[in-house]
């Protein structure tokens, strides 16, 4: 089991440990400029201009409200710096910013469901 499955940073110098998710996804993706099928063939011709762009997907399960405000609070800055775990190169720096996050309650306590996606820009 790991330490840290991730970690943030508002300048990318100094990183703050994070709670570790419930669930954590990554996917790479690639960006494509100018891409179309041929009119000839029907094959897609692909302009990639960049690869294994990340995306990640956070899950946590019963947070108290406390660290739901604290990984909130980590995650609000318009672009930030994460260090996030993957199967490839252990800890993944990238600048990032965060998608909408989704957040429910659970009923009968005082705990929260807690979803977010970061992107590398």
């Amino acid at each position: 089991m790991y330490s840290t499955w991730w970690e943030t940073s508002n300048d990318g110098t100094t990183y703050t440990e994070q709670k570790a998710p419930s669930e954590l996804s990554y996917k790479p993706n690639d960006l494509d400029s100018d891409s179309y099928r041929s009119v000839v063939t029907g094959k897609l011709i692909r302009n990639r201009i960049r690869s294994r762009v990340a995306k990640f997907e956070f899950r946590f399960n019963g947070l108290t409200a406390t660290d739901a405000a604290t990984i909130l609070s980590a995650i609000e800055p318009a672009s930030f710096y994460a260090k996030v775990r993957t199967p490839e190169s252990g800890l993944r720096t990238i600048q990032c910013y965060s998608g909408p996050p989704d957040i429910s309650a659970i009923e009968g306590t005082e705990r929260f469901n807690l979803s977010f996606s970061l992107i590398e820009y």
